[in-house]
């Protein structure tokens, strides 16, 4: 498979994979490149061909117009079904236009903060930040005006410098990046429940 034909996946299809990911706490990159490294492991796809695979595969032909996602291998999540587009529109209809550089993170599964990684460019920009905690059905919207926060004041990822390290402390009225130290509170403007 070529990267055009990758890229020039529909969006329809996207969109219903990234929440299938979102909802087990995983970015569709995250979640391609570990695909992506068990073909490579493995030599083949056969593990995508397992019995309970093609059982589950067959059940989800069957199930096509569910609107319940079919997870393998993990347990559903509920995140009271938010996706960033759901939030977008959501926050949209209160009468906030977002712009075109928006982050939207969900309480992580297995950890007590909101995880997301952005480029350090995105500082130099209008950036609407939106976390949304699942388990009390509520979104945040933080409008954080361009070089409001310097490249300095938050921590970049080991392994990929040109990343911010984002982990805001979920629960925490401060909302504060546990890696920085950096408080998100000032940029709050909306906190709706769904």
């Amino acid at each position: 498979m070529s990267k055009q034909v990758f890229l020039d996946l529909e969006d329809d299809l996207f969109e219903q994979a990234n929440d299938i990911l979102e909802n087990v706490g995983l970015d569709f990159q995250s979640a391609t490149k570990m695909f992506l490294k068990r073909v490579i492991k493995d030599g083949t796809i056969s593990f995508l061909l397992s019995e309970k695979a093609e059982t589950n595969y067959d059940k989800s032909i069957t199930e096509a117009h569910s609107t319940t996602p079919i997870l393998y291998g993990f347990s559903k999540i509920d995140k009271g079904d938010m996706t960033k587009s759901k939030a977008v529109r959501l926050l949209a209809s209160k009468g906030h236009w977002l712009g075109k550089n928006v982050t939207f993170a969900s309480k992580n599964r297995g950890a007590y903060n909101y995880w997301a990684n952005v480029e350090f460019d995105i500082l130099s920009t209008n950036w609407s930040l939106i976390l949304n905690d699942w388990i009390n059905k509520v979104v945040y919207l933080f409008i954080i005006p361009a070089h409001s926060i310097k490249d300095n004041e938050l921590t970049p990822r080991s392994d990929k410098p040109y990343l911010i390290d984002l982990q805001i402390m979920y629960n925490d009225t401060t909302f504060t990046d546990n890696r920085s130290g950096y408080s998100f509170a000032k940029y709050l403007v909306e906190k709706i429940n769904y």
